[in-house]
């Protein structure tokens, strides 16, 4: 298993674009409706607070119509407790990376920072800026109105980034270091790609040795342009893709050919030699 991180933290953005370019023209070949879907969904590519308000009441309520299910209510209450978490601390946890550039000071800030104990981070010479309880799609709003009590009118552009490893039927396993608001489906392709023994519908997340996302979950993420972020996928996260359960006829018939020619060859063999 490999690292796949670059020692010049700001070479993945310069290339950001010129990459989603390539690989969105992949996708529109590999994966024709997750293209079209994912262009809707690019425009809100982080979940925002309502979004993740209504869908932790939804949860509640559904946990609570559960009646005897046991499996169903645990499983709700379980997805709204995340939720609720979420909306309570943020998106930020210590080790999470971000790039960061601050225009419009006297010294002006372009650099990748990390996330520090007590979800802090620092922007030199400004004093530490909290991260507790600010989401994703919060974050360039949040920091600019926090550097701007420092600094006037201040240009701020952040995208944060997330370590996640990428395991199973793809091109190169390993750990990689996305943007947040990337597909998942660009996310595979990133990891080298789908093979012949990917099966897109045996997807799963797990976080440690839980499941986060089951084989469902993702499908309808793939079928949906959803990106990692809305997939509330975290550092340290691990993806994984099944293998196709599928029959390959044409490698058993063709092992099967190559084996029958052997012995073929052998008796010949052995009938000339008598």
């Amino acid at each position: 298993m490999t690292t796949h991180e670059s020692t010049d933290t700001r070479a993945p953005f310069r290339a950001l674009g010129r990459r989603l370019a390539l690989l969105t023209a992949g996708l529109a070949f590999c994966f024709p409706l997750q293209a079209q879907t994912g262009t809707a969904a690019g425009t809100r590519a982080h979940a925002q607070r309502a979004e993740l308000e209504a869908a932790a009441v939804r949860a509640e309520q559904e946990a609570a119509q559960a009646g005897g299910n046991a499996g169903v209510r645990s499983r709700k209450q379980a997805e709204a407790s995340a939720l609720r978490e979420r909306l309570r601390d943020g998106d930020f946890r210590v080790g999470d990376r971000i790039y960061v550039e601050m225009r419009g000071a006297e010294q002006p800030f372009v650099d990748t920072v990390t996330v520090r104990a007590g979800q802090t981070v620092s922007i030199a010479p400004l004093p530490e800026i909290s991260l507790h309880g600010v989401l994703r799609s919060e974050l360039e709003a949040h920091l600019k109105k926090e550097i701007a009590r420092y600094v006037r009118e201040p240009q701020v552009t952040a995208i944060s980034f997330v370590r996640v490893s990428v395991l199973g039927a793809v091109g190169q396993q390993g750990f990689y270091t996305f943007p947040a608001d990337i597909l998942l489906t660009d996310a595979l392709m990133q990891s080298g790609g789908i093979t012949p023994k990917s099966d897109l519908d045996r997807i799963e997340v797990k976080r440690g040795t839980r499941e986060i996302i089951a084989e469902e979950e993702a499908r309808r993420a793939i079928r949906d342009g959803r990106t990692l972020d809305q997939l509330d996928i975290r550092a340290g996260d691990e993806i994984t893709v099944g293998e196709n359960r599928k029959t390959n006829w044409y490698t058993v018939f063709r092992t099967a050919g190559i084996a029958l020619g052997l012995a073929l060859t052998i008796v010949t063999i052995g009938d000339r030699r008598n």
